[in-house]
């Protein structure tokens, strides 16, 4: 996605528009709740470097963010509001309802 971006973004330039896209990690919504049952809290303490499920209202801020004109000198850039991935350190997933049915893999 990233080399997409970068190159969307050169080619662009010339019209002086931003080009970036923004790449979610795990987040609370009716759909992972619903495959991943009551793990899923211990799945991103777990994982989650920052220990919990980001929620759709910090995916909104981080969209409001570079839809102003606060990023103004920001283009092809991937923004990842995703409390970091996770390191070679992080447990195995707490449940084997995880992996396929909720698209997270470790």
């Amino acid at each position: 996605m990233s080399n997409l971006v970068h190159n969307w973004a050169r080619q662009s330039r010339e019209r002086r528009f931003r080009v970036n896209v923004l790449s979610p990690g795990p987040t609370r919504i009716p759909g992972l709740l619903g495959a991943a049952g009551p793990d899923v809290d211990q799945f991103a303490e777990a994982v989650v470097p920052l220990g919990r499920l980001a929620d759709a209202e910090k995916i909104a801020e981080a969209a409001l963010f570079l839809s102003s004109d606060a990023p103004s000198f920001v283009t092809g850039a991937e923004l990842l509001p995703m409390a970091a991935t996770p390191g070679p350190e992080a447990e195995p997933v707490p449940s084997k309802r995880w992996g396929a049915q909720a698209g997270f893999q470790c």
